[in-house]
């Protein structure tokens, strides 16, 4: 790389307020966001050799139309002072943001989202802007490793159809392309990441403004990224760190200061650190209200913040996959049915926090092994029981060779409920350890702990 070469990077927040229309799914059953989870950026680098100079601008949007991106172009070109055909605008296609501009299946807010994309070009100039007027002399790496977080979503009912879902035997593609940036005197410029995952992390039922992954993919690399070097500030030791270093904190305790000497790093415990419990909202009211009542005491007690969270059951799994994909967000989180398997790669083992309650209540149910235990290492810890309520047709067992069952409930083993029209008749029955619903602890993938 000639000496002439120098690069800069800038930023402008483009979060939308709240009466522009919300994400982009035919699923979603809102129009507008409740809220802002993280705010959505448009990020710009320039780069120079001295005689020519480009600039590449990213928006965390899922789609911005050749008319809008010509208009961007059009006004970064003119503060930058080159061509429009120098300038490449490229999106996230982050799904949790607001939808492209020539979207028209809103019935409000159009006007508003039309004010949101006239005002796009402008942001996107001003990142521009700051990042020429960081421009400094740099040098270019390239690199490429593996991350196994995507999966293959074409997945095969059980009749055979092709529908959305997760097929974790289908085919993805792994790579991670990394172009990073340094100056030349040392540190960190910035990196262009190139991965092969469709930012919908968040769901439609999501009503939260999000960058989704790869935002938080942002946030994470450039929290640790500090001149070149890994940063880790005690003050700010969150729950997945305090997992990496516990192995030197039971060192610690057991042999005392040969164990800080020996692990090379100080006691976690006496460190500090924060943690964030999201729950669904109980069936109980004032189970909630227990619970909240209980966290001063817990973090009096652990040496940590502990804050609880409770939100619907149905938003678990977004909020889940959203914290593991980007490493951010809630540490530890309510699980239910055999979640611990479909995380097993991006859950902290906690046999010992399981073992240790085993044992103090003579054991668990029968229920709980298969549900949390995956390969003979607790992911999850047993927590409670739900009975369910399951409504099946006759028929259809029947035509699968297997009979009815015995119903139980208040109806009595012989009694059905009424059915019209010729319909089957259903039975109803109480099920229990129909619902599992440990706690596991999220902890990024691709690291240990």
């Amino acid at each position: 790389m000639t000496e002439a070469f120098h690069a800069g990077v800038g930023r402008a927040t483009i979060t939308p307020s709240l009466t522009v229309p919300h994400a982009g799914w035919g699923a979603q059953t809102h129009l507008f966001a409740d809220g802002v989870e993280t705010d959505l950026w448009a990020t710009a680098l320039v780069l120079t050799d001295g005689r020519e100079m480009a600039a590449v601008v990213d928006v965390d949007l899922v789609a911005v139309t050749p008319d809008d991106a010509q208009a961007v172009r059009k006004e970064v070109a003119r503060v930058l002072g080159i061509a429009g055909e120098k300038i490449r605008v490229t999106e996230t296609h982050n799904h949790a943001g607001p939808p492209p501009s020539t979207w028209a299946w809103m019935t409000e807010g159009t006007a508003a989202l039309k004010r949101y994309y006239e005002q796009l070009p402008d942001r996107a100039a001003s990142a521009a802007l700051m990042a020429m007027k960081q421009l400094r002399p740099a040098r270019v790496a390239v690199g490429t490793g593996e991350s196994r977080v995507a999966v293959n979503r074409r997945e095969k009912t059980p009749g055979g159809r092709m529908a959305t879902g997760v097929n974790p035997n289908g085919i993805m593609d792994p790579q991670v392309f990394v172009v990073r940036i340094d100056g030349q005197e040392g540190g960190p410029l910035g990196a262009v990441v190139g991965y092969t995952m469709h930012p919908t992390t968040m769901g439609p039922t999501n009503r939260y403004i999000s960058a989704d992954w790869p935002g938080h993919l942002k946030r994470v690399v450039e929290g640790i990224t500090d001149q070149g070097g890994s940063r880790m500030d005690p003050k700010q030791l969150n729950r997945r760190q305090f997992l990496k270093v516990s192995g030197a904190t039971a060192a610690v305790a057991a042999t005392g200061i040969e164990g800080i000497l020996a692990a090379r790093q100080a006691p976690a415990y006496a460190q500090g650190t924060k943690l964030h419990w999201v729950r669904w909202v109980d069936f109980i009211p004032e189970s909630d209200v227990e619970l909240k009542r209980q966290m001063p005491e817990a973090s009096k007690a652990l040496g940590a913040e502990v804050t609880l969270e409770t939100i619907n059951a149905n938003d678990l799994q977004a909020r889940i996959t959203a914290a593991i994909q980007s490493g951010a967000g809630a540490d530890i989180f309510n699980f239910q049915y055999n979640w611990a398997h479909l995380y097993q790669n991006a859950v902290s083992d906690v046999s010992d926090v399981a073992g240790e309650l085993g044992k103090a209540e003579a054991g668990f149910y029968d229920v709980f092994p298969p549900s949390c235990n995956v390969n003979g290492k607790w992911l999850s810890v047993p927590h409670s029981i739900v009975g369910n309520a399951v409504a099946y047709r006759k028929s259809w067992l029947k035509d699968a060779g297997a009979s009815a069952g015995e119903a139980t409930g208040g109806g009595g083993a012989g009694s059905a409920a009424g059915a019209g029209d010729g319909a089957d008749a259903v039975r109803m029955w109480s099920r229990t350890a129909a619902v599992a619903s440990p706690a596991a602890l999220v902890r990024p993938p691709c690291t240990s702990g």
